[in-house]
């Protein structure tokens, strides 16, 4: 939850400013008012599960420069919120509507950002961590609850492509209805998609597998081809041959240490349970 307690030297950054890429309530209240401190916990209780996707910003109605926010507003009674969104004022709720807690959840229930929202958000944050296959994770959930969404679904193809899960991407992009189907942000990824598309036809790795099916019991061949398509995205794949053959001798070149350092790649991803599973199956 991000909570700011709002005065003269910060009025314009957190509210105005911080209103412009998420909601601001703007609560305005009398810290001596006994129904004040209960709409105060109320609200920061409903927000709290939000993490930094809203911002409460606490105003005393002591502080001089919050008696004149409250004239331009048109506060006349209080506890009250306002509430701000692209640096603007866009509903004023009143005293009449924070008379108990169950009021206040109803009055700011049209403010709180929705579940995929929230999902995307943190799809965001591992991503700006460079964890694009949780992101990836996070943000298809997040698709699943609001498959109109642009946005959302562009954002998760992005991710798909940044952790190789190129079939993902393709099998999303090909969703995109025709309205949509315009823009930069569209053409961008078309270009990314088509770009990635064309290196799963790598030479090297297609001549590996012809090697390797002229040759099956080459473990080095099998090492390196399960590298290769582990690198391009194919992890299922490479998971799948190098199990073929740990189901024959769990000893066999490195191949155990391979499938291992391949799952560690895989954070976020479900599959990665499952072939851990697969794993122990075969080792106790």
């Amino acid at each position: 939850m991000t909570t700011i307690v709002v005065n003269q030297s910060n009025i314009q950054e957190a509210v105005i400013n911080g209103s412009l890429d998420k909601n601001v309530l703007l609560y305005i209240f009398d810290p001596q008012n006994p129904v004040s401190t209960e709409v105060t916990n109320s609200l920061r209780s409903a927000i709290s599960p939000l993490g930094d996707s809203l911002v409460l910003a606490e105003a005393d109605a002591h502080d001089p420069i919050i008696q004149q926010v409250c004239i331009q507003l048109g506060v006349q009674s209080l506890p009250a919120i306002c509430v701000f969104s692209q640096g603007r004022p866009i509903d004023l709720i009143t005293a009449e509507r924070l008379q108990n807690p169950q009021m206040v959840n109803e009055a700011i229930k049209n403010y709180l950002p929705s579940e995929e929202q929230l999902l995307i958000a943190q799809a965001q944050k591992l991503a700006a961590e460079n964890k694009f296959s949780e992101a990836f994770q996070i943000a298809s959930q997040a698709l699943e609850k609001a498959p109109k969404e642009i946005a959302i679904r562009f954002l998760t193809i992005e991710y798909a492509l940044k952790c190789k899960k190129v079939k993902q991407a393709r099998a999303y992009f090909d969703e995109i209805d025709a309205n949509n189907r315009v823009g930069k942000d569209y053409q961008d990824l078309l270009s990314a998609l088509t770009l990635a598309e064309s290196s799963l036809e790598n030479p090297e790795t297609k001549l590996l597998e012809e090697q390797l099916a002229a040759e099956p019991q080459n473990i080095e061949l099998v090492e390196k081809l399960a590298t290769a398509w582990s690198q391009e995205g194919k992890s299922e794949e490479a998971l799948n041959l190098l199990l073929k053959y740990l189901k024959q001798d769990l000893n066999l070149g490195n191949l155990k240490k391979i499938y291992i350092d391949i799952l560690s790649t895989m954070s976020g991803d479900p599959l990665q349970a499952q072939f851990r599973r697969k794993l122990y199956t075969l080792m106790y």
